[in-house]
């Protein structure tokens, strides 16, 4: 079994220039959520490859809209297709099938311990998600006296967001300063967990330091603070 990590930068800018010099001789299935900034990223290296050495044919797959399943999976397979890019593996059955699959897969969000067991060419993509938490805490602590320090982790699934959050407390802890983190109770992203968010951060301190997991978790921190009436940033300052 050959696995390989990666890491790469987030701060390329978005481009989308598909001009071809070359028949593209390979199909490959590229299944991502848009959400994040750095799958964005992914997305403007993969062109730059077309535009350099094009054998590819891209199948892009938004799973915001269109999640990726397994019988999508299989039909890649039955398609002819090369290989697959993909970036959020959150459900055992797909993960399951993403294991089974002769394709070569790549993961653009990091390890997944669902996916451990996958022989064959298999390639994790991942930021440097300690780092991430490690400067979300700097930040805080440079811009002086907070009343309390939180984060808001994503999905109980997403591993990343596990590395980052302990990076953050962990690097506040050696300040000697305590972070409290957010749990739902209920599907993470519903109604019912922005209002399960809200309740808990008018609990916090003020002024309340918070770092959300990624953009679409700090989209629901400001929802959420707009809703109870929490001025941000004068009641709460904010990154993610």
């Amino acid at each position: 079994m050959r696995k390989r990590f990666l890491s790469y930068p987030t701060s390329a800018p978005i481009c989308y220039n598909t001009d071809m010099k070359k028949q593209p001789t390979k199909k490959v299935l590229v299944a991502i959520s848009s959400q994040h900034a750095s799958v964005r990223d992914i997305l403007t290296g993969l062109f730059r490859y077309l535009e350099s050495s094009a054998d590819w044919k891209l199948k892009l797959l938004q799973t915001d809209d269109h999640p990726l399943t397994p019988e999508y999976v299989r039909s890649a397979e039955q398609d002819g297709y090369a290989g697959m890019i993909v970036t959020d593996v959150d459900d055992a059955e797909l993960a399951d099938t993403l294991v089974r699959t002769p394709l070569p897969l790549v993961l653009a969000s990091g390890p997944n311990a669902w996916l451990q067991a996958k022989d064959g060419l298999f390639t994790f993509i991942h930021n440097d998600n300690s780092s991430i938490g490690q400067l979300g805490a700097d930040y805080f602590l440079k811009k002086g006296r907070f009343g309390s320090f939180s984060f808001i982790p994503a999905r109980p699934c997403d591993t990343w967001s596990d590395e980052c959050c302990r990076a953050f407390c962990e690097r506040l802890s050696a300040e000697g300063c305590r972070a409290s983190v957010f749990s739902s109770k209920s599907l993470i992203g519903s109604s019912a967990d922005v209002r399960e968010l809200g309740t808990w951060l008018t609990r916090l301190t003020k002024p309340a330091a918070v770092m959300a997991a990624c953009d679409w978790r700090g989209e629901q921190v400001l929802s959420a603070c707009e809703t109870i009436g929490i001025k941000v940033p004068g009641q709460l300052s904010l990154v993610g």
